[in-house]
């Protein structure tokens, strides 16, 4: 049985992961060791008031660190969880369908390596490569494929992903699903995106010049026509939104800071179908933290977030936001309630 219960010490966190439209955040956190007596999981809310420690997968330990192997984790509504656990190129992954008080190992593929997890309120999507040593020597993935099933995870289809062979190298981003729509940016000899409007069981591929990439971009959909993009374009990224479900796409950022310093510590958070946040780290001392609206077409600053490295951002509303923060030793979160303008740090106890 899962009580409320309070640590013995302040949880470091190390990866913070919202359910969509509930106000419910899970944070993966530590206190402190490296053994898994350390590691915790817990349920809180928007205001950090009050949590509830979980269960955690069964997760590997890498280098003494059990957190490490664990490299995705997305909670498709408050009850159901999909956690992947990673070591030497082998996942595994785990479901919880009762808030994370319990998990058990599902089988996607014998032969197929997952790399990413996407989730919409009704039906969960892998996508998966088979891995294998090149000619080269090192190891290169090719065949890969979208499989999806509903929330219980028991039966999964598979779909071939276009262009899967092209390339042994990552060459896709991270999908964006909103309800049955699906989005892939990929990187071959030109940018695409694949895109499928019947739950990964077709696809169609079309060019996109405005997102090439040294890789594919990560996608974020906030309804079935807004797409938000970050494209890495190798010690830099870029951004860009579409309005029209992917057919067309315009930078967000400004003429004055038309780049983002990837290695800065910055982090990109998109909230809803016109607005998104963007810090930019410590390339910037102050007035790092912008906000994007696609209505106004405004690149605007708001406010400075002075922590040394920005891990990631939530939004759990249009004006609260959770900044997970690093100063190279420990982590910590700032909470902001007014949509970035101020900043104070918060502790879990």
């Amino acid at each position: 049985m899962v009580e409320r219960v309070r640590v013995a010490k302040a949880l470091q966190p190390l990866m913070v992961m919202g359910v969509p439209s509930s106000g419910v955040l899970y944070v993966l956190g530590n206190t402190g060791c490296v053994t898994s007596s350390c590691l915790h999981l817990v349920r809180t809310n928007d205001a950090l008031s009050s949590y509830t420690t979980l269960a955690l997968p069964p997760v590997s330990s890498v280098r003494g660190v059990p957190s490490e192997s664990l490299g995705q984790m997305v909670f498709a509504t408050a009850h159901d969880g999909y956690a992947l656990d990673e070591v030497n190129g082998v996942t595994t992954l785990y479901v919880t369908h009762d808030g994370a008080r319990s998990w058990h190992r599902q089988v996607v593929s014998n032969d197929l390596t997952i790399s990413d997890l996407a989730a919409s309120v009704s039906t969960v999507y892998v996508v998966a490569k088979r891995c294998a040593k090149q000619v080269n020597g090192n190891t290169g993935c090719t065949h890969y494929e979208l499989f999806r099933t509903d929330l219980a995870a028991k039966r999964w289809t598979a779909t071939s992903i276009p262009n899967g062979d092209a390339s042994p190298w990552d060459f896709i981003g991270t999908p964006a699903v909103f309800d049955n729509t699906i989005w892939i940016s990929e990187q071959t000899r030109t940018a695409l995106l694949v895109s499928s409007k019947d739950g990964g069981k077709s696809f169609k591929s079309r060019p996109v010049p405005s997102l090439s990439s040294v890789a594919g971009c990560s996608l974020s959909a906030t309804s079935a026509t807004s797409l938000w993009a970050e494209c890495p374009t190798g010690m830099m990224a870029s951004f860009f939104f579409s309005s029209d479900a992917g057919r067309s796409w315009r930078s967000v950022l400004g003429p004055h800071d038309p780049h983002f310093a990837g290695t800065g510590g910055g982090a990109f958070d998109p909230v809803s179908p016109d607005l998104a946040y963007i810090d930019f780290g410590q390339t910037r001392r102050t007035n790092n933290v912008f906000r994007v609206s696609t209505a106004r077409r405004e690149l605007m600053a708001v406010g400075t977030l002075t922590c040394p490295e920005v891990l990631s951002m939530v939004f759990t509303s249009r004006e609260n936001e959770l900044a997970l923060c690093s100063d190279f030793r420990h982590t910590h979160f700032e909470r902001s309630t007014d949509g970035g303008a101020h900043w104070r740090r918060f502790k879990l106890r």
